[in-house]
Parts: C-alpha cells; sequence; structure tokens
C-alpha cells in the first residue's frame, strides 16, 4: 500500500522515471507472489505423488488434492493479459 501512496505522490509532483521505478518494483513483488503460490501448490502436488509410491495405493483425498493443486498451477501460472506463463516449463 505504501508504494502505491508513493507512486501516487510522485505522478503528482511529474516524476515519471521516479514512478517507473516503484511500478517495476510493484512488477516484480506480483510475479514474485505468484511464483510462491505456484511453488506452494507444486509442494503439495508433490506430496501426495511421493505417498502414492512407497504405499502403492491412493485415496480420494489424494486424488482430489493432485487434481485441484494441478487446476491452481495452471491458473495461476497463466498471465492475464498477455497470454503466456510466469514459469516455464523449462
Amino acid at each position: 500500500m505504501e508504494e502505491l501512496l508513493t507512486l501516487k505522490d510522485l505522478l503528482i509532483k511529474g516524476d515519471v522515471q521516479g514512478a517507473l521505478i516503484i511500478l517495476e518494483e510493484l512488477e516484480e513483488m506480483s510475479r514474485n507472489d505468484i511464483i510462491k503460490t505456484i511453488r506452494s501448490y507444486a509442494v503439495i502436488l508433490l506430496l501426495h505423488l511421493i505417498k502414492q509410491q512407497p504405499e502403492n495405493r491412493t485415496t480420494r483425498s489424494w486424488e482430489v488434492s493432485i487434481r485441484n493443486s494441478v487446476r491452481e498451477i495452471q491458473r495461476e501460472n497463466k498471465r492475464r493479459k498477455a497470454g503466456d506463463y510466469y514459469l516455464t516449463p523449462e
């Protein structure tokens, strides 16, 4: 929130260069938050997949969790306006 107020002040003062720096910082913060969210879902996904191997079985809750994790990773990874992805398969 503080960054938005700073951005507003810089724009009112006409400091476009300073405003662009703040915008870049906000963009990076947003990207990092999305990557953290993807990582959290990936951990859940991997935990359930790893559990399946040694136990040689699965449960309905594991299957639902795996499906939900994959869906959320795909949803979070997609850039809304640009149409590309935050994280590539590599």
